[in-house]
């Protein structure tokens, strides 16, 4: 079964999930994410994998969230040389070749990594279900129970910070 999230790097919560047992390409999911926190969320940048390196998907970034897409771009092979197409993704080719200011933009993407990790190692990584429909119900309610966890973190955190008002 694949799981796919969407994480505020600032809160470690999952803003938007999707699960599939037919482990489609990662692209395919972000219809579905992004129709989630359209209106919701005002992120200021957008990080992900080179899974998800498409000029499509940097202007749906730009289109439905008013954000920057921060992906790692795939190098394509075009008539023996190395191309990339799309106005967005050559931006980020060249961000990419400065690497401070690479790391400044994309250095958070290490959160979402780890948070991946909490959410396996918090609630396993191993599902038993035989039924498709029930282990995409699974896989969602673990990310649920991430969330909780998370939530129970932070307002002890606040409320320690705040003097248990």
């Amino acid at each position: 079964t694949k799981a796919s999230f969407v994480i505020d790097c600032k809160t470690r919560l999952i803003l938007s999930a999707r699960a599939s047992v037919d482990k489609p390409h990662d692209l395919k999911f972000m219809d579905g994410h992004l129709a989630d926190l359209k209106g919701k969320v005002n992120p200021e940048k957008f990080l992900a994998d080179k899974g998800y390196d498409s000029e499509t998907l940097h202007d749906k970034i730009k289109a439905m969230l008013g954000c920057v897409a921060y992906i790692p771009v795939r190098i394509s092979r075009n008539n023996r040389e190395f191309t990339t197409h799309g106005l967005r993704r050559r931006e980020i080719e060249k961000l990419q070749k400065n690497r401070e200011q690479w790391i400044e933009f994309y250095g958070d993407r290490s959160v979402i990594e780890s948070t991946n990790k909490m959410i396996k190692h918090t609630t396993g990584s191993w599902i038993a279900e035989k039924d498709s429909c029930t282990r995409e119900i699974k896989v969602l309610l673990k990310g649920l129970a991430h969330n909780f966890d998370d939530l129970m973190r932070l307002c002890l955190i606040y409320r320690f910070e705040r003097g248990f008002q």
